[in-house]
């Protein structure tokens, strides 16, 4: 499982957790569980992309459009750069 996740970010750089599940086929806890194993292998990190207006809010908005995204990015290290 972590060398498929793994494997997907590499190729992708970043991805949600959603994204990836919808690719592999992977249960979304499944897939939250290997990411958060792979932050704490320093592999991958995440990141939190704020909602920007839908345009038809004020910013209190609850539409998933205005929602902020939780996104994970690959990490290259030096060594396998090389």
């Amino acid at each position: 499982m972590l060398s498929e996740i793994l494997g997907y970010m590499k190729k992708n750089r970043e991805a949600s957790i959603s994204e990836i599940s919808l690719y592999l086929k992977m249960d979304k806890q499944l897939v939250e569980t290997g990411l958060e194993e792979l932050i704490r292998k320093g592999r991958v990190d995440r990141h939190t992309i704020q909602h920007v207006s839908c345009g038809r809010c004020s910013g209190g908005c609850t539409s998933s459009a205005c929602s902020d995204t939780e996104v994970f990015r690959y990490i290259e290290s030096a060594l396998q750069a090389s």
